[in-house]
């Protein structure tokens, strides 16, 4: 129903029934045909909103609904519409569109790209591996390090040892020898037997007694020693 009291809106404001436009005017025909354009745009338009609504109408018969009085003038609505009108006929913003031949080498160059990365990727993930292998090989290294170190410190600790009993030996066998040749020459000098067995070699003469060299300390030893009277 609004859409019919809208077209005959524009149908009585365009032409109306009272007046006929000559044929022959061209101009005045042109100019009528532009109105009614911009109308029914203007209209279609306005046909959504409430107060477009009400102004309607006022062209309405007696005997139905009243509009109310904030209802605007039809000098206004047609006022609105030509002004709608107007900024429906200007032109639009024109978008500018790069040339499809850019548009490939874009898309070219965007994928080089991505290979190039992907080709990165690639190299990184290889000398991340490269890098975890050398840290086992450095671990291994240093697992065979110690126990070589070990091996050998061990294998020096077993010469020295055998080192040091062979030198105590020798020290042995030569106070061992020294002792024999003190008992030789006490036995010549003094006329002592030899075979009564009253020398050990593991005693000392300590305290105006014979005492086992284990029973004195080594200071002591040392100190009885140094102090060892000459028998003439």
């Amino acid at each position: 129903m609004l859409r019919r009291t809208l077209s005959r809106l524009s149908l009585s404001v365009v032409a109306p029934s009272s007046r006929k436009l000559p044929c022959n005017n061209a101009i005045l025909h042109q100019r009528h045909f532009q109105r009614a354009k911009s109308l029914k745009v203007a209209t279609s338009s306005l046909a959504s909103s409430p107060s477009s609504r009400c102004a309607i109408t006022c062209n309405r018969p007696r005997g139905l609904n009243e509009p109310p009085s904030n209802v605007p003038p039809l000098k206004t609505i047609r006022a609105t519409s030509s002004r709608l009108a107007a900024l429906v006929s200007q032109p639009m913003p024109l978008i500018v569109v790069p040339p499809r031949s850019q548009i490939e080498k874009g898309k070219e160059k965007g994928l080089t790209v991505v290979e190039e990365c992907v080709e990165q990727g690639k190299k990184l993930a290889t000398v991340r591996e490269d890098i975890i292998k050398a840290h086992k090989v450095i671990i291994n290294l240093r697992v065979q390090l110690k126990e070589v170190t070990i091996a050998h410190a061990a294998k020096e600790k077993d010469a020295l040892a055998g080192l040091l009993e062979e030198a105590n030996n020798k020290v042995f066998n030569k106070h061992q020898a020294g002792f024999h040749k003190a008992l030789a020459q006490a036995a010549f000098f003094f006329n002592t037997p030899l075979d009564k067995g009253n020398f050990e070699v593991m005693k000392d003469f300590y305290h105006g007694k014979l005492v086992n060299i284990q029973d004195i300390s080594s200071n002591e030893y040392v100190k009885v020693e140094s102090n060892a009277e000459v028998v003439t």
